[in-house]
């Protein structure tokens, strides 16, 4: 069985301590940093790393220098902690800043960059100011997320994201306008008898043919999740 409770979440081959940090370990974020293509990645970036699942997650499976960054006090310091006390304390460094402010004085470009980003643009706020930066893009629009991942990406890097349905599509126009062309997108359904509400999407500067396919997390699996989800994420969850 898998072990976790409110403040920590136990994988594999390391824990998450996630007291201070407004969002949690989730499906969404397993099964996007499990999605992941690290092949010929030597330098990734992580924004918005909140307790530093996806840093951990992409370090399990390559030896990339992973640089993690988040706004949120708390949240960086226990993504600081999560990272101290795993194999790959000097594969990881996390900065706690804004993400324009790390780009303006960043001197080096990444091969991979990651975010499950903030993503209610529009609608109610959330019950605590950390909870609302972690969820709502008041503080970092998907137009300066865009426009500074084009200034980090290497030439042949890759930017890899989830968000739901409708921001994703926002999100693609707005990549499109810097030239960052989708290349990839897995549509993601809760099950075979839901509506797809998440998008996983990788964009490049190569304008090519989208790769698409659709999946489900769940399904009539012994664990009750679907074949293709404990195929991808089998390295991390205990149960399985």
């Amino acid at each position: 069985m898998v072990v976790r409770n409110k403040n920590k979440f136990s994988f594999k081959q390391f824990s998450i301590v996630q007291e201070k940090s407004a969002m949690k370990v989730g499906i969404d974020s397993v099964l996007f940093g499990a999605w992941i293509n690290v092949n010929n990645a030597n330098r990734i970036l992580d924004i918005g790393t909140g307790t530093g699942l996806l840093s951990l997650m992409l370090a399990q499976r390559s030896d990339a220098i992973i640089d993690a960054v988040e706004i949120d006090e708390g949240a960086a310091s226990e993504a600081s902690v999560n990272v101290a006390a795993s194999p790959w304390s000097e594969q990881i460094e996390v900065y706690q800043t804004d993400f324009v402010q790390y780009t303006l004085l960043c001197e080096h470009q990444y091969d991979l960059i990651i975010s499950n980003p903030p993503y209610f643009e529009n609608s109610l706020e959330a019950a605590t100011e950390e909870r609302t930066r972690a969820r709502h893009s008041s503080s970092l629009s998907f137009e300066d997320l865009i426009c500074c991942v084009e200034k980090l990406l290497t030439i042949d890097g890759r930017l890899a994201l989830i968000l739901p349905v409708n921001e994703a599509e926002r999100i693609i126009a707005i990549a499109k306008k810097y030239q960052l062309h989708l290349n990839q997108l897995v549509k993601v359904k809760p099950n075979s008898r839901k509506a797809v509400n998440r998008y996983l999407m990788e964009f490049s500067r190569t304008d090519i043919d989208i790769k698409e396919e659709e999946i489900t997390i769940y399904g009539d699996q012994k664990s009750g999740y679907s074949a293709f989800f404990e195929q991808l994420t089998k390295s991390y969850y205990l149960f399985l």
